[in-house]
């Protein structure tokens, strides 16, 4: 009898260590409460748990960012919305308070973003590396390499400590600046899903995977993403900022039903730079994607990758090259929906069909000019449409709208799909 109960306790005890927990947040709450019930919220999360839910006050808005934790054997990892009314947002501005304004020449202004007395909103002092400035709900992108090369009004650069910006008054006087730095915003661990949230206002990506597996992000909103410079890459002067991008290989992923816009790079892509990477199951499916500089991407430099089974299916992509970014960026030719900048695999499974692709600024796709038309991917029944003096594979009039089939044969792409121009 005694040893019946014992192993009943150990049952017990072993399915309440598994049992998943549900916290809730609030923009209202207190990290020191327990999180348990909607009288209790937190108001950040400091990290994720394996098996655990958390969700988000709608209506609410948020400023914290998450990293990656160990999950091997892949517990679910919910975050989401409870609650009525609009999805939560999850921002990572610094609003600067008014009087935050030194002058520090003629017509140059600085804040210093290392002092928390300085903003609201996003709290962390420990990045000053810039994307953009959002002056009166609208962004300012002319981010500069030197602080003597500030000429225009909102013209801005950073250093470690320091934000100027070139302003002939007291830039905060009369207008409510909020400042984005190089954070990503969710860095996704193994078996999380993300639904029905609002992510915004970073320099760096919104959502960032590496080698992640068993990720589901669904109904996001996705906006106002990238512009700071990437760390280590160049000296240090090649700004960036992708919508969601998984990195060094990805398994089982699936993106579905979300928005994404005003991006300084990509608003979808997969990417890696290493060998024997591999991009398995991964789906994007019933996306918006508009005023990005690209849509989607896929790339890999190792020749020993590969991409199986992956897809990018019934999305609508809209005004590529037409965002923030493009006349503020030095690399203005690939405002394009699809981007392959380099195409070293051994295996490119992946499929592009029932898509819709309306204005590119540049053309409709970039294609290494290096491309192995026998290992191309697969590109059917989309329909595509572009202004009548855009060609279809940007920087190469060889193929515009008059001369579709002939872009068809030579890549062995589009089949089925429909090519149209616009009246405007």
């Amino acid at each position: 009898m005694m040893k019946f109960f014992l192993l009943v306790l150990a049952c017990l005890i072993s399915r309440n260590l598994t049992a998943q927990t549900t916290y809730y947040l609030s923009s209202k709450g207190n990290d020191n409460n327990d999180g348990k019930t909607v009288e209790t919220t937190w108001r950040t999360i400091k990290s994720v748990e394996p098996g655990c839910t958390y969700l988000l006050k709608r209506g609410d808005t948020f400023h914290f960012n998450l990293w990656p934790i160990k999950n091997p054997e892949k517990k679910p990892i919910k975050i989401a919305a409870y609650g009525k009314g609009n999805k939560p947002v999850i921002d990572l501005y610094k609003r600067i308070v008014k009087g935050a304004w030194i002058q520090h020449a003629a017509n140059i202004w600085k804040v210093n973003l290392k002092d928390t007395l300085n903003y609201t909103g996003y709290m962390s002092p420990k990045d000053t590396n810039v994307g953009f400035l959002k002056v009166n709900g609208k962004i300012k992108g002319n981010k500069l390499k030197q602080l003597d090369e500030l000429r225009m009004p909102w013209d801005f650069f950073s250093d470690e400590t320091y934000l100027y910006v070139f302003s002939e008054a007291d830039p905060g006087a009369t207008n409510m600046i909020d400042v984005v730095t190089n954070r990503v915003i969710i860095i996704l661990s193994d078996g999380m899903t993300l639904s029905n949230l609002t992510l915004k206002g970073t320099g760096a990506h919104a959502i960032q995977g590496s080698n992640a597996s068993d990720i589901k992000l669904l109904n996001l909103d996705i906006s106002e993403i990238g512009g700071s410079f990437l760390p280590r890459y160049k000296a240090g002067t090649t700004r960036y900022g992708n919508g969601i991008e998984l990195g060094s290989g990805a398994t089982n992923c699936l993106i579905e039903y979300c928005n994404v816009s005003e991006v300084y790079d990509v608003a979808f892509t997969m990417q890696s730079i290493g060998q024997n990477v591999v991009f398995d199951n991964v789906i994007f499916r019933n996306n918006k994607a508009d005023r990005n500089e690209q849509s989607f991407e896929f790339w890999t430099l190792g020749p020993s990758s590969k991409f199986v089974n992956c897809s990018f299916i019934n999305n609508y992509c809209s005004n590529a090259g037409f965002g923030w970014s493009h006349e503020v960026r030095p690399d203005k030719k690939a405002a394009v929906h699809i981007l392959n900048y380099y195409n070293a695999y051994s295996t490119n499974d992946i499929t592009i069909s029932n898509n819709t692709f309306v204005r590119g600024k540049t053309g409709y796709i970039y294609i290494n000019p290096n491309a192995d038309a026998a290992r191309m991917f697969k590109s059917y029944n989309n329909k595509i449409f572009l202004n009548k003096l855009v060609p279809i594979r940007t920087n190469d009039s060889t193929y515009k709208l008059n001369n579709t089939d002939q872009f068809r044969k030579h890549f062995g792409l589009e089949k089925g799909s429909v090519f149209k121009m616009l009246k405007n």
